[in-house]
């Protein structure tokens, strides 16, 4: 009974993660640089911090993404009533 609902919980996020093609992503990525042998003025500093922040958003996935989206949450549906199935034979025993 304890696997059926574990397995049924492992559906339950696939409903999530088809979700997730769909939203925007975004990533950050940061350097720094610091110069050891430095030909410029004395006081200058050879350091350089740079930030980089990318977002990516789908526009058009020809459907893909609510075909999905549908399919994990009718392999919910049917994990459901697999899990009740289950119970109702355990119960019976």
């Amino acid at each position: 009974l304890m696997a059926q609902r574990a397995e049924l919980r492992g559906l339950d996020s696939g409903v999530a993660l088809a979700r997730s093609a769909g939203r925007p992503q975004v990533t950050i990525s940061t350097g720094f640089n610091e110069e050891v042998y430095t030909t410029r003025k004395v006081g200058a500093r050879g350091r350089g911090l740079s930030t980089t922040a990318e977002v990516d958003q789908v526009l058009f996935a020809g459907r893909r993404i609510r075909n999905s989206v549908r399919s994990a949450e009718t392999l919910v549906i049917a994990g459901r009533a697999d899990l009740r199935a289950t119970e109702g034979d355990l119960f019976t025993e």
